[in-house]
This record gives C-alpha cells, structure tokens and sequence, in this order.
C-alpha cells in the first residue's frame, strides 16, 4: 500500500475547514490543520508535505507572505488556493492553481490536488538519462564524425 499523501489544510473559519477536512480524509489524503498563519509555519517546518491547501480569505495574514514562507522552507512544495466566488485573488501570491469555490465542483478540487501532489521521483524506467545541453551537442558531433569516416 503506498504512503498518503500529506496535506497542509490552512483556513481560519472552523466549518469550512472540517468540511475541507472530512473531503480530503475520505479522499485517502493525511491532513494536518493549521487556523492561522503562525501554526501552518510550524507545521510546514516540522512535518514533510506534499500540498498546502489555503482558503482564502485568511483572517488576520498576508496570504502572498504566508505562501512565499512555506516554499523557503520547501521549494518543491506546491499550493492551491481555495477563493470565494466573489472574492479576486491577491496579486503577489505565488499559489500553482487557483478554484474558486462556488464554481468548482468538489471532484474538481480533488483532481486539482492529486495532480499537485504527485511528485516526479527521477527518470521513469527505460528512458536514457539526459545530457546537459553542450556534452549532447559533442555526442552528436562524434556520431556524425563516425558516420562520415
């Protein structure tokens, strides 16, 4: 059986947030919970993740300063923001996917996350290695050298 994988489910309103819970559980991810900025720090810090899911708007934080922190601690940390329909998102805010909530479906955010969360680990079997870009152009000289001899 292969590991869940873990969610990082940040939002300040107490419902919303245990309705997100309660979908991503039964969906077959590992959620951790933070209500505030300073706990999802912590969190990320401390714990490996896969994804950040953020509600937005967030009560009392810098949404853009928040996500800029999370990638410091893990650059290959991806995040999807979860706005309300009525509500644009703020400029500055280095989310990789945006779904507004009323006009998603929640199949939609479920797909949208597992693509997220799936991380590439290496070079798939059967596939050859790739050269850096100058020792490729100096393998291909020595192939058309051979050739012509």
């Amino acid at each position: 059986m292969r590991p869940k994988k873990r969610i990082l489910l940040i939002d300040s309103n107490e419902t919303r947030q245990s309705v997100r819970r309660y979908l991503f559980i039964t969906w077959g991810f590992a959620v951790l919970s933070a209500a505030t900025a300073e706990e999802a720090r912590e969190i990320a810090a401390n714990e490996p993740l896969d994804l950040v899911v953020c509600g937005w708007p967030l009560a009392g934080a810098d949404l853009g300063k928040l996500l800029n922190d999370l990638h410091a601690i893990d650059p290959l940390l991806r995040s999807l923001l979860l706005a309300e329909s009525s509500i644009v998102a703020p400029e500055g805010v280095a989310a990789h996917a945006v779904l507004l909530k009323g006009a998603c479906a929640p199949t939609e955010i479920r797909e949208r996350a597992r693509q997220l969360s799936a991380r590439k680990r290496g070079p798939r079997k059967g596939c050859e290695q790739r050269l850096q870009p100058q020792a490729e152009v100096d393998h291909l000289m020595d192939m058309a050298e051979r050739r012509i001899a």
